[in-house]
């Protein structure tokens, strides 16, 4: 069993995989490390596995926003691993997961569009280049919070 998470600043999807393939999906609060407490982080993810034993959960893979740098990467990791009492936690950011998901191991230039937005070179393996997002606040013209005012007007 292993849990897969793909988390924004508004929202994360956590996918836990049975060793049959069978796939339970769970949203939440999203947990950006840099909006969040060590705290939520351990209370949502106790919270999503109340039901789940443990010592069937292999590893946790989580992607997300905020999670650029190692100082952040190491916030999540910690509070995943305190929560599940698990080493096996993978930390990266949620451009990361894009490129994977859209490109695998192809090269080119991937975006995210929501609450921030950012834009990558991935060469199939790593980022090599990154605009990192400005935030929601900071006049991110492709974010949702953005796009919700042009709405409004």
């Amino acid at each position: 069993m292993f849990i897969l998470a793909d988390s924004g600043s508004t929202k994360t999807t956590w996918s836990i995989v049975d060793n049959y393939g069978h796939v339970i999906e769970k949203e939440t609060i999203g947990l950006n490390p840099m909006h969040v407490h060590k705290e939520q982080i351990i209370n949502t993810l106790l919270n999503i596995t109340k039901d789940i034993p443990y010592h069937e959960i292999q590893y946790v893979h989580f992607y997300g926003a905020g999670c650029a740098s190692i100082e952040m990467q190491k916030k999540v990791q910690i509070a995943i691993k305190d929560a599940l009492h698990n080493d096996n936690v993978f930390v990266d950011s949620d451009i990361y997961a894009a490129a994977h998901g859209l490109l695998q191991d192809k090269a080119g230039w991937i975006a995210i569009l929501g609450t921030g937005s950012n834009l990558a070179y991935y060469d199939g393996k790593t980022i090599l280049k990154h605009t990192p997002s400005l935030g929601y606040i900071l006049g991110d013209e492709g974010s949702g919070s953005y796009l919700g005012k042009e709405l409004l007007k």
